[in-house]
């Protein structure tokens, strides 16, 4: 009898849970602050859910969760809800993110990879005649390897142990035709790729 008891009440817990997340919606979002890593989280909710107080919270594994913010906010059964949480973060990988109140998952846990942060990388201008300026998201000045070759692999320019986010590559001494570079942290960390174009 108890198991069966026990067992109701986690079927319970489980429909409570669905039915709480059912049509709210939780967005995540790169920010784009050259200060700091950032990320912008968007929780809607819909009519028929009420709560007096909700938590953003966010994982590294999608299992253990910490609160980053928690927000008062009376909501009944027959108002909508918008609320926005800037997360400031210093960590390089997946993350995930949900919103709560109480024991109740209000969201659906939202993943969120923040290597979208590191992800720019621009070459101007491209083609390039004289002068080429390859920029890159290195904000933690990261030691990195930088490397170039031409269509059929031969090595056109090579820096290593370089920490600043712009190559500045003397197109004119290049011959015409498509280079690829190769970006890379030594920790790891950090990895660029693109095409350089030089035309004379």
């Amino acid at each position: 009898m108890k198991k069966h008891i026990l067992f109701l009440v986690l079927i319970l817990a489980v429909i409570t849970s669905a039915t709480a997340q059912q049509n709210n919606s939780l967005t995540a979002v790169a920010y784009d602050d050259s200060a700091d890593d950032k990320v912008m989280l968007v929780f809607d909710a819909c009519k028929g859910k009420k709560f007096s107080a909700i938590e953003f919270q966010y994982s590294t594994d999608g299992i253990n969760f910490t609160t980053i913010h928690q927000v008062v906010y009376k909501k009944d059964s027959n108002a909508t809800a918008h609320l926005s949480y800037l997360h400031s973060i210093n960590y390089i990988g997946k993350v995930y993110y949900r919103v709560t109140s109480g024991n109740i998952n209000l969201s659906e846990t939202v993943p969120f990879d923040l290597n979208k942060l590191y992800s720019s990388v621009k070459v101007v201008p491209n083609p390039a005649s004289v002068n080429a300026v390859i920029s890159f998201n290195n904000r933690y000045y990261y030691s990195c390897s930088v490397r170039i070759v031409n269509s059929v692999g031969c090595e056109a320019l090579l820096l290593t142990h370089f920490s600043g986010n712009k190559i500045n590559v003397d197109a004119a001494g290049l011959k015409p035709g498509m280079y690829r570079f190769v970006i890379q942290s030594d920790n790891g960390e950090l990895f660029f790729d693109g095409t350089l174009l030089v035309a004379h």
